[in-house]
């Protein structure tokens, strides 16, 4: 069925580049497939109902060195290896992890971190979603994470496009073309996927380089605001609608 689709397809969408091999081992017309990745809604990050400022007041957070965690908290994140890194540095009082989002793995998340006693971890449920360019502006650094396994070397998670474009430094714990993708941009570090020790020296680095952070904020904000914004992403999709359907389709229009 797969491979009945892509031959009779007019037009196939991929979001990543490291898809193309893929389908080019299937025999597929290279003519027929256009990257188009997600990105970010420009609008939606400037809408923030809160300044960073007050989020941190309103959680007690103060002048701690935020390091966050947004999105879903399924199997495939490996956010055991985050609390790993938690609890090596819970004798650094000034450095706090914050874990927002809701998944499958969330309650197990929880009581490993209360069996740990990881006075340094804060768990949010699922936030509002104009409350998030604020928690992403909040944060010292951003966290990307999945497991260390084949498939995940050829997904770019959408959570960087929003790191990125509201100027968040990025600890990237992915392997392949998410990482070639945050080392393009300047956007932050890569390190190997489900190693705590180099996520902890990653978060020891940026915390003592504020100078970095604030060039790999930068960087990856107008990196991502320049090659990644969905008005722009959507023009470049109906340009190749228009270039690959024939107006004298018979089809309905």
């Amino acid at each position: 069925i797969e491979q009945h689709l892509y031959r009779s397809a007019t037009l196939i969408v991929v979001v990543a580049e490291s898809t193309l091999p893929y389908l080019r081992e299937r025999g597929i017309d290279d003519n027929k497939i256009v990257v188009i990745p997600n990105g970010i809604d420009l609008r939606f990050l400037q809408s923030a109902v809160e300044g960073p400022a007050e989020i941190r007041e309103a959680h007690g957070w103060h002048d701690r060195f935020l390091v966050s965690y947004i999105g879903t908290h399924g199997m495939s994140h490996a956010l055991e290896t985050v609390l790993a890194t938690a609890r090596q540095l819970k004798d650094h009082p000034d450095i706090h992890f914050v874990f927002i989002g809701e998944g499958a793995e969330k309650d197990r998340l929880l009581r490993l971190g209360t069996a740990a006693g990881l006075r340094n971890v804060t768990f949010l449920r699922e936030q509002p979603r104009g409350s998030l360019p604020a928690f992403y502006r909040a944060s010292d650094v951003g966290l990307v994470t999945l497991r260390r396994l084949p498939i995940f070397t050829k997904v770019l998670p959408s959570k960087l496009f929003e790191l990125m474009g509201a100027g968040c430094p990025i600890i990237c714990s992915v392997e392949g073309e998410a990482a070639q993708l945050v080392e393009r941009a300047g956007a932050g570090i890569c390190i190997e996927p489900e190693n705590p020790e180099a996520l902890r020296e990653a978060i020891l680095r940026l915390r003592a380089r504020p100078a970095e952070r604030q060039t790999m904020g930068r960087s990856g904000e107008v990196f991502a605001r320049t090659n990644y914004s969905r008005d722009a992403l959507a023009k470049r999709y109906l340009e190749a609608l228009c270039e690959h359907i024939s107006p004298s389709s018979s089809s309905p229009r």
